[in-house]
């Protein structure tokens, strides 16, 4: 306080006063941490557009006439442009992430449907292989419950270790599209664990109809069919 600065050309020969220090705001754009910010006095630097922030619970319409009034009444020939919401203006700072997330999303939707259709196939496939040796087991004692168990283990025992794998492969692409997150960090624990549950009850989904198929077989005709 009382010391003074010398930065540029706008703080003279003999510098700017320092005559407050405020706490950091977000003031640029979003997702952009903001470097170090200086207040200058208004009146100086009249060239520059001065924003008026209003918060308020009101409806919009009688407040924007009533501030159009008392800035008139203040300062007749200062206009008043430009008149935004916040929730607007937020809408604007996100729509290029917003698109871009949309984009991510998307592809991962698709990723998603086509390791659902792949796991879903392939457990079938090894099911199916399966059947005259499920036919067999049931033969000399073994419930279907217990067929349905096994079979379902397997396959989400090998969708589990994918998962994992694939955790370990979200963790190092978050580091690359560390710049297009806002409001969770790269490494946020809450979304690497509902991604896992996510992932792990879709594997066990896929795994559950041909373990519930192969369950159901008939144990005399499996064998004599192959």
């Amino acid at each position: 306080m009382g010391k003074r600065l010398l930065i540029g050309w706008w703080s003279g020969d003999d510098g700017a006063e320092v005559v407050g220090v405020a706490r950091s705001v977000r003031g640029g754009e979003v997702g952009i941490d903001d470097p170090q910010t200086i207040y200058r006095l208004s009146a100086t630097y009249a060239y520059v557009a001065q924003p008026l922030v209003v918060r308020t619970s009101t409806d919009r319409a009688p407040l924007i006439d009533n501030l159009r009034a008392v800035l008139q009444d203040l300062h007749p020939t200062v206009p008043m442009d430009a008149i935004e919401m916040l929730g607007g203006f937020m809408d604007q700072q996100l729509a290029g992430l917003r698109f871009s997330m949309s984009l991510i999303g998307a592809f991962a939707a698709c990723g998603l449907l086509i390791s659902i259709i792949g796991l879903y196939g392939v457990v079938s496939y090894v099911a199916a292989q399966r059947t005259r040796e499920m036919g067999i087991r049931m033969a000399v004692g073994a419930d279907r419950p217990r067929i349905f168990r096994m079979v379902l283990g397997q396959g989400v025992v090998v969708a589990f270790a994918r998962v994992a794998a694939g955790l370990v492969g979200g963790r190092w692409i978050t580091g690359i599209l560390g710049s297009l997150l806002y409001g969770v960090s790269a490494t946020d624990v809450v979304s690497f664990t509902a991604a896992a549950l996510f992932l792990g009850a879709i594997a066990t989904l896929a795994c559950w109809v041909p373990a519930a198929r192969v369950s159901r077989c008939d144990s005399m005709r499996s064998p004599r069919s192959e």
